[in-house]
């Protein structure tokens, strides 16, 4: 609300969670999408929003127990990788087509549906069978 009061767009700077399996992961990510989606439609100015992290990193206080990152000490992509991209490149392609933002909102809002769909019956492969891996 301040934020929106000063007229000032927000970043969102860290988005993450600790999830060493993989499994919380996925719902977290729809989760917080869906908390900007609605922030947006309020009127808030969300500019950027960036994701905690890359990859496993040292944790000053849990070295290397805490895996926070969408891929792991190996390069390999986790499934909520592949999810994040699959949710990115949808909504990318519904911005190309088209300009109203009520439609555009609903239009997100049936992305994350599908894919909230997809990690409640456990198929997490439908994303990452996406880009052809």
């Amino acid at each position: 609300e301040q934020a929106r009061e000063i007229k000032m767009p927000v970043y969102i700077t860290e988005t993450g969670i600790a999830d060493e399996k993989d499994v919380v992961r996925p719902q977290f990510i729809i989760e917080i999408f869906r908390c900007v989606l609605t922030q947006i439609c309020l009127g808030q100015e969300i500019e950027r929003m960036y994701f905690w992290t890359f990859k496993d990193n040292y944790e000053w206080h849990f070295g290397h127990k805490k895996h926070f990152g969408l891929f792991d000490e190996f390069d390999q992509p986790r499934q909520s990788e592949y999810l994040l991209r699959w949710i990115i490149k949808n909504f990318q392609e519904i911005l190309k087509k088209e300009q109203d933002t009520l439609f555009i909102m609903a239009q997100w809002q049936q992305i994350l549906n599908l894919a909230e769909d997809k990690i409640k019956i456990n198929q997490l492969d439908f994303f990452s069978n996406d880009f052809n891996l």
